[in-house]
């Protein structure tokens, strides 16, 4: 067992408990500011093996203004077939003014595999979505390529709800006329 139950460097506290001999667990800046890292080295979970790194960087020391930060990479097992999780980055955030109170997060990744010839999913511009709870608007954005066989792509536009389709894998993407979501 690498360790059981840490407080320290969880934000608002919270314990967690691992047995796990594949999982290790750096804390940082303990409190509700700082950091964690943690490996996972072939963590099996029949029939899911997981390894890579995820990365926080955490502020909730002041309830009106606080973020929270992810990073890493992660690769997927299941069965033989492999699914890679690449340039993970998440951010939350939480602003209060006194006028105006907004939450906002983002999320950009790479997510990769071999599984039905070969795949890959990528988020060029980050996704992302803030809600502000003063005057109940969300905005949100961001985009999404698929890329398949003989690198054909299809791009999905936010908030525009367009679909491009790049057939020929030559980056020439052509408008999907009718097609809206």
């Amino acid at each position: 067992t690498v360790f059981s139950s840490i407080e320290a460097g969880i934000p608002n506290g919270i314990a967690i408990e691992f047995g796990l001999d594949c999982l290790s667990f750096t804390p940082a800046n303990p409190g509700d500011k700082g950091s964690a890292t943690v490996v996972l080295t072939e963590c099996f979970f029949a029939p899911v093996t997981v390894s890579g790194e995820i990365s926080a960087t955490w502020d909730f020391s002041d309830p009106v203004n606080s973020n929270l930060h992810i990073t890493g990479d992660l690769t997927i097992s299941v069965n033989g077939d492999t699914i890679s999780v690449s340039e993970i980055d998440y951010s939350y955030a939480y602003k209060d003014d006194g006028v105006t109170s907004t939450f906002t997060t983002s999320i950009a990744y790479t997510l990769s595999s071999e599984i039905f010839g070969g795949f890959i999913v990528q988020t060029p511009v980050a996704i992302t979505d803030s809600y502000n709870y003063t005057t109940l608007e969300s905005i949100y954005g961001g985009q999404i390529v698929l890329t398949g066989a003989n690198n054909s792509q299809i791009r999905i536009n936010f908030p525009a709800g367009t679909l491009e389709l790049d057939s020929e894998g030559d980056g020439s993407f052509i408008p999907l006329e009718g097609v809206a979501f």
